[in-house]
């Protein structure tokens, strides 16, 4: 959640969290209930054509996140963030995008 929120610029809403997630839209209204309950961003309601937009905002004083020296520091050491099983599981590599990737893995496990 908060490598999306950081890539769009402090604002993310629940489609494009659900789109980049790639999880369920009460998955992504959970996860940014969560940051409102870290206290990391505030949460909006606009309103639209169909029905209320629920917008997440990074609370100015953590807009240091945004900075430039702590890109590099998140750049550096993303491949810490993620778990090294991630890909493995075929859900996980479905998300992703990653077809099939655990049809080795399962046929090694079968051998």
């Amino acid at each position: 959640m908060l490598k999306l929120l950081l890539e769009n610029d402090g604002n993310i809403d629940v489609e494009t969290f659900v789109t980049n997630a790639k999880v369920s839209e009460n998955t992504a209204r959970k996860e940014i209930q969560k940051m409102k309950i870290l206290g990391l961003v505030n949460v909006t309601e606009e309103d639209t054509a169909t029905k209320p937009k629920t917008i997440a905002i990074l609370k100015d004083e953590f807009a240091w996140f945004k900075s430039l020296e702590f890109q590099k520091y998140w750049n550096k050491y993303n491949h810490l963030h993620t778990p090294k099983n991630f890909a493995e599981s075929k859900e996980n590599a479905e998300k992703i995008g990653v077809r099939e990737q655990t049809v080795l893995t399962e046929a090694k496990i079968k051998d």
